[in-house]
């Protein structure tokens, strides 16, 4: 019987100890599995995968059989929205990707000259795409087009598009917060930006927005821990100080609101208080 058992305890150790071996085979760090099958602007946007499991192997595997030119647009694709098993079954199904990336860095190049008009017809084919993250990256920048030219219902149609299709991009709900406020939606408002936060509660402008609104409505204290919020995330943004002294001023904390201004103009430089200051 004890001889048994210390079989059966040998096997079972073999087979873990097998199991580890198996899985560490599993994890390839992406460099070394990518050496000279890539040309280098492939392979360096392709290095943001760091360690492959085995669907990013495979997606690699089929990668290098690819003409160039497509091999390009997937990892581009991979690197500025990251690895989804979606991308690899495009890949697999041998759907045609370039065109919409293409469309896509056409767009972009556009709107760095400030063209949002002219970039919209690109975005538009950007959006046809099977791929969830192109798709929901070209609706958002709809949506920045549409807010730069202050079509701001068009915008928040667009962002609400982009959720649908990546809906943990926190940058997409603080905008649909600013567009909300902007147009007097408050509750949405509130809601877009408590959405930001839960997504990423290290990104500061998402309190800071939740705080303008709260001004806006007249309930200061709430802005006011907001603002704290942002502040502490990041202590040299001037302009949370600065509205951080308006609900001070507010309430009439008068030496509260002067040291939150001081701080905005230590900040700042003293440029500030030009542009920002006060604020809704």
């Amino acid at each position: 019987m004890k001889r048994n058992v210390f079989i059966l305890l040998i096997i079972v150790s073999s087979l873990i100890v097998f199991s580890v071996f198996v899985f560490a085979l599993d994890i390839i760090n992406v460099k070394d599995y990518i050496k000279d099958k890539f040309s280098p602007a492939v392979s360096l946007h392709l290095f943001s995968l760091d360690n492959l499991d085995l669907y990013e192997k495979e997606f690699i595997d089929l990668l290098e059989k690819l003409p160039e030119e497509e091999q390009e647009c997937y990892a581009k694709m991979v690197y500025e929205y990251g690895f989804y098993r979606e991308i690899l079954e495009v890949v697999k199904e041998g759907k045609p990707i370039a065109v919409y990336v293409e469309a896509y860095d056409k767009a972009l190049n556009l709107i760095e000259k400030r063209e949002y008009k002219n970039a919209l017809p690109y975005l538009e084919i950007a959006a046809e795409t099977d791929v969830s993250s192109l798709k929901a990256g070209a609706y958002h920048v709809i949506g920045v087009c549409y807010g730069e030219l202050k079509s701001y219902t068009k915008a928040i149609e667009a962002y609400k598009q982009a959720v649908l299709f990546m809906p943990n991009h926190v940058i997409t709900h603080y905008n649909l917060g600013v567009l909300y406020h902007k147009l007097g939606f408050y509750e949405d408002a509130i809601k877009a930006y408590k959405q930001a936060i839960r997504i990423d509660p290290g990104y500061a402008d998402s309190y800071y927005g939740l705080g303008l609104v709260y001004y806006t409505l007249g309930y200061n204290e709430d802005a006011i821990e907001e603002y704290k919020q942002a502040i502490r995330i990041d202590p040299d943004n001037g302009k949370y100080y600065c509205n951080l002294g308006v609900s001070y001023h507010s309430l009439g904390f008068y030496e509260d609101a002067a040291k939150a201004y001081k701080e905005a103009i230590y900040k700042t430089e003293g440029r500030f208080f030009v542009w920002q200051c006060p604020s809704k």
